[in-house]
């Protein structure tokens, strides 16, 4: 229930913002993906985007890679970033103390890599 409605919130504040995107758009994702397949398109590059995080990967790189976390907080003093994507899940990325991936937990996107 409780992921629910962090998922309902997580929806809201998105459409609230005007973003209800899943992912960052590519800068011509509209003028090469006809309309009914952008939305499959979003979900390819959501997958294709996590599966490049990997431990020892850079914030920087993160960042460009998934974009800006939904929160960010330290559990046990490791930085972690927390993604939320309506619909389908959260995520999150956890850094050392160097500034780079420890360890992934990407979104359930019903496959991967």
């Amino acid at each position: 229930m409780r992921q629910s409605l962090d998922d309902l919130d997580a929806r809201i504040r998105a459409l609230e913002n005007g973003n209800p995107d899943l992912t960052r758009p590519l800068p011509n994702a509209a003028a090469t993906n006809p309309p009914d397949k952008q939305a499959g398109s979003s979900l390819f590059l959501l997958r294709r985007n996590w599966s490049e995080i990997q431990p020892g990967t850079s914030e920087d790189r993160v960042d460009a890679v998934l974009g800006k976390p939904e929160r960010v907080m330290r559990i046990n003093g490791d930085l972690v970033w927390y993604y939320v994507y309506p619909g389908l899940g959260r995520g999150s990325v956890f850094f050392d103390g160097q500034g780079k991936v420890s360890s992934v937990q990407s979104p359930h996107l019903g496959w991967s890599w």
